[in-house]
């Protein structure tokens, strides 16, 4: 074998590892109770977790113009005002996986 298909695979073997410990961390941060749940059981649970973020939503204030509606920016702790479209950081709005 020449040295191009020697790091062809390391990079081959690379990338798979990389995608490997992604879908990883991604299951890990799913929330407990859907991991291993009846998969009819699922969408009941998924609602809810949805209802609780919508209770959430109440809570939430702009930080610039004091409204409460707005959109997660998809971190953790991130949401975007819809009426200013201010970004700021809030609670917590995904499920704690600590436990």
């Amino acid at each position: 074998m020449d040295l191009f298909g020697i790091a062809l695979a390391l990079i081959v073997g690379v990338i798979v590892l990389f995608v490997v410990r992604a879908a990883r961390l991604t299951r890990a941060r799913v929330d407990p109770r859907l991991r291993g749940a009846d998969p009819r059981k699922r969408g009941d649970l998924a609602r809810e977790l949805a209802a609780q973020l919508h209770a959430q939503a109440d809570e939430v204030k702009c930080v610039r113009c004091g409204a409460s509606t707005f959109m997660l920016t998809g971190t953790r702790t991130g949401y975007k005002c819809e009426v200013c479209h201010f970004t700021f950081e809030g609670p917590p709005h995904m499920p704690d996986t600590a436990g």
